[in-house]
């Protein structure tokens, strides 16, 4: 599905405990504009990627940071944070879902040409799921499978850690 297609937005945080982290490593605040992206995507939008989110039955929108997956599947395309959310719909009585168009307005995991850059330093309280990218050692490494606490450096040609060379 394009990033700029109609699909379904819900939110979450309720029950989630202080101090958890999102799957980008930072700690979960559910009064932040971010929001988690769907598993389901493909390309998923990389981490820090940020994202004009509008309701389409009152054109209200907001603008989002990714820092989070969700595990959810096709038409659900974002996971906003409650504040996010309440930016666009009312919490209460909870609607569930609302149909969103999504805009990328910047990020997306691109770099300047001429500048390959390094992914996001790996860090072993984040959370990676297969296809993320961190860099350590001077090298960047891409995750087969959901991972956190695993350094790249010893990961091994059958571990969890592909490494794609240096940065």
């Amino acid at each position: 599905m394009p990033h700029d297609d109609t699909c379904w937005a819900t939110h979450y945080g309720q029950g989630i405990p202080p101090g958890s982290f999102t799957a980008s490593g930072d700690v979960f605040d559910d009064s932040a504009m971010a929001a988690a992206t769907s598993l389901s995507l493909d390309p998923q939008l990389p981490f820090g990627t940020m994202v004009k989110v509008t309701n389409t039955a009152n054109n209200a929108s907001v603008t989002v940071r990714i820092n989070d997956r969700g595990t959810f599947t096709s038409p659900v395309c974002l996971d906003l944070t409650d504040g996010a959310f309440s930016q666009l719909a009312a919490l209460d009585p909870d609607p569930g879902h609302i149909v969103v168009t999504e805009q990328v307005v910047s990020g997306g995991g691109t770099t300047p040409p001429g500048d390959p850059g390094c992914a996001t330093p790996w860090s072993s309280s984040a959370v990676y799921v297969a296809g993320d990218t961190a860099s350590d050692a001077g090298h960047d490494w891409q995750a087969k499978w959901w991972t956190t606490g695993e350094d790249p450096t010893t990961s091994g040609p059958s571990g969890v850690w592909q490494d794609l060379g240096p940065c």
